[in-house]
């Protein structure tokens, strides 16, 4: 009799959750948001402070690179880190500091990590910024993505929709001593102001 023929189907191809090690081809990425995070934070004045900027992704990433506007005579970067499945040469790193302190805005090319991979799924980050308010100064600045491109392992390049963050910078509302005006040189009355506010004092005479 005739053997029957083999009808089994090979076994599928499994794709690891990095779409780095072990698959023979990594998934397209199709979307992709990159946010600062936290979006609003409040630090005193010139105090040292840290967001990032993380990423959602549907499938395994091959390089990003992020640009973040911020106003320079305000806050300036103190150091940029690549988050956990990211690599940066670290002589990149210091000119993207010095070039971002002069013009204000922060660029900075990455590229996935072969051993671990960029997460694909939830949330994840890219990259870590630490800032520090300039002496003197205080005031708000935006923290605006204004790049934010990711390549998948393929060569696919999604639209990366971008959620931008801002910072507040010691006290919004003014000074808080108290400033005494004393109208003329027997007042009767004196006027107390400071922190915004303002109120009359009545001041009895001397018998």
């Amino acid at each position: 009799t005739t053997p029957a023929a083999n009808t089994t189907k090979p076994a599928a191809t499994v794709t690891s959750a990095s779409g780095v090690a072990g698959t023979t081809k990594a998934p397209s990425l199709k979307s992709a948001t990159f946010a600062v995070s936290p979006a609003t934070q409040k630090v005193a004045k010139e105090e040292t402070f840290t967001f990032a900027v993380t990423q959602q992704v549907d499938g395994a990433a091959s390089s990003a690179q992020a640009g973040i506007s911020f106003k320079k005579n305000l806050v300036e970067v103190v150091k940029i880190e690549p988050g956990a499945g990211w690599k940066v040469d670290s002589k990149a790193l210091d000119a993207a500091v010095a070039d971002a302190n002069s013009s204000g805005e922060l660029k900075v090319t990455l590229l996935a990590n072969k051993d671990k991979g960029p997460a694909t799924s939830g949330e994840a980050t890219v990259l870590t910024v630490t800032m520090k308010g300039r002496t003197g100064k205080q005031g708000k600045s935006a923290i605006k993505l204004v790049t934010s491109e990711i390549t998948g392992s393929d060569g696919t390049s999604p639209a990366v929709t971008a959620k931008d963050g801002e910072v507040i910078v010691g006290s919004a509302g003014g000074g808080s001593s108290l400033l005494l005006i004393v109208i003329g040189a027997l007042a009767a009355v004196v006027v107390a102001g400071g922190g915004g506010a303002a109120f009359v004092m009545k001041r009895a005479r001397a018998a």
